[in-house]
């Protein structure tokens, strides 16, 4: 892709579900990028309620792999929205899953920052 809509056209063909992307300007900046360059995108939002889909680790956070806590942070990711969905009522799934993603998302920024510091140590 090289302009952002053709990327989120070639997406939404592979997968007809997404329909919210970040901005052109992100994915403009994203697309820019040489090729093999690490990147990330920070997202303003882990949590899309009409698909009942949550993002949990470095699906929602972009990591570096440099202090190695991408899986670490989607396993405990994994466990704490177990905990906190396990015997709650499926009416009350989207609350939670809102609780979560938005702790998650303060979590996981500051992760990702320090991942990024280190990267640039490095």
């Amino acid at each position: 892709a090289t302009s952002p809509q053709e990327l989120r056209n070639s997406i939404q063909q592979a997968l007809p579900d997404i329909t919210d992307f970040p901005s052109d300007g992100i994915l403009q900046t994203f697309l820019d990028q040489p090729a093999g360059q690490s990147s990330h995108m920070i997202l303003d939002q882990h949590y899309v309620p009409e698909c009942q889909t949550i993002l949990l680790g470095d699906a929602a956070v972009g990591m570096y792999s440099t202090l190695g806590q991408g899986c670490v942070y989607a396993m405990e990711c994994a466990v704490s929205l177990a905990e906190e969905l396990a015997g709650v009522p499926e009416t009350k799934f989207a609350q939670i899953l809102d609780k979560v993603a938005t702790s998650n998302m303060q979590e996981g920024k500051a992760i990702a920052d320090l991942n990024l510091i280190s990267h640039l140590m490095r």
